[in-house]
């Protein structure tokens, strides 16, 4: 188990899950200042955050009764108001809202900004094998140790966490509060956090010189060019290209990477026990296979606004554009883990010099 002490270690693991109860410390309030820091940690790729489908649905359970718990206060206090208007005739109206309309917009909300602007890795719990978890339960093992404890949520969560971590290598800090989820999530593959600010403690220390000399070390191997260019070869066809030029309606419909022309920047993101993460910026020649419609032929009509006699063309663009991977390393041996591109979408501005 990781060492529950003040944070003044850095991250020994860039992955992390957040339980529940931790959200609902925070009400399941994504702009609270320590759910912003996290995020930002997301943003730079300093961490990634781990979800369940298991997790998610709790959250929304939760949501729904803490509001449909203050829209009950609400009523409460408009039986009071309302008595009391007999006396007072002014005291106004308090504020009526749909009580399962608020809470299925906070719980979508909450569950998009998850998904889709903090990119986490979502987990299906729900689908691991029930075998498993039923042995444990029977075997008194966590979160089954205590007597009456029935905690198949927490132990299905815990399984799908397991797995993922067992297959990908991985370690995991979990951050929880509660007693028998630690107990669940003792073996080498999780370091149990109790609160969010001590992870954050430890994110926020940066890398040690070190890091970039391993770094340095790493870009300027004799092997490392071939390398790269095979592993971003590998994430190149998730890239979506816009085109910016003069044919008209055109887009890129296939891209081929020729080629890597220079590493033109770096910088470290984290550095584990074992493992490095930095972003690269590399420029590479592509090829570009652009679609349009060919009017050289056609008649434009001005009363409406289109092109008659229009054919489809096609044109071949040859251009270095400028990458961004996220690569992860292996310090001791060197060997490249996985590779991500920092963003899938890139602005092509077709120039005279890309013709073919």
């Amino acid at each position: 188990m990781h060492p529950d002490d003040d944070g003044q270690e850095g991250l020994v693991t860039r992955h992390v899950f957040l339980d529940t109860d931790i959200y609902r410390q925070l009400n399941h309030n994504t702009a609270n200042p320590a759910l912003r820091t996290l995020a930002k940690h997301i943003e730079d790729r300093k961490v990634v955050l781990h979800t369940t489908d298991i997790t998610l649905q709790e959250v929304r359970r939760q949501i729904r009764e803490d509001v449909l718990a203050r829209h009950r206060e609400l009523s409460k206090i408009e039986k009071s108001l309302t008595r009391w208007r007999h006396s007072v005739s002014s005291i106004p109206s308090t504020a009526e809202f749909d009580g399962e309309y608020v809470a299925r917009g906070v719980a979508d909300h909450f569950e998009s900004t998850l998904l889709r602007k903090w990119r986490v890795v979502h987990h299906r719990a729900m689908e691991i094998e029930a075998k498993k978890v039923f042995t444990d339960y029977f075997a008194r093992k966590p979160p089954f140790h205590k007597e009456g404890s029935k905690e198949f949520p927490d132990a299905f969560v815990a399984a799908s966490l397991a797995e993922w971590a067992t297959q990908n290598s991985e370690i995991m800090y979990v951050l929880t509060g509660d007693k028998l989820l630690t107990r669940a999530f003792e073996d080498r593959h999780f370091h149990p956090l109790k609160t969010l600010e001590q992870f954050l403690s430890r994110a926020a220390i940066p890398p040690t010189g070190e890091a970039e000399d391993i770094a340095e070390a790493i870009l300027s191997a004799p092997d490392f060019d071939s390398r790269f260019e095979t592993a971003l070869d590998g994430v190149f066809p998730e890239i979506v290209f816009e085109y910016f030029g003069d044919l008209p309606d055109a887009e890129v419909t296939d891209a081929k990477l020729e080629g890597i022309i220079a590493i033109s920047n770096w910088s470290v993101v984290w550095r584990g026990p074992s493992r490095l993460t930095f972003i690269v910026t590399t420029d590479a020649e592509v090829t570009l296979d652009v679609s349009f419609e060919d009017r050289s032929l056609a008649m434009y009509d001005r009363e409406d606004d289109r092109w008659f006699g229009a054919t489809h063309g096609r044109a071949e663009r040859t251009s270095s554009v400028e990458i961004e991977v996220l690569l992860e390393v292996n310090s001791d041996t060197r060997e490249f883990l996985s590779t991500e591109l920092i963003s899938s979408e890139i602005q092509f501005f077709d120039e005279p010099d890309n013709y073919k």
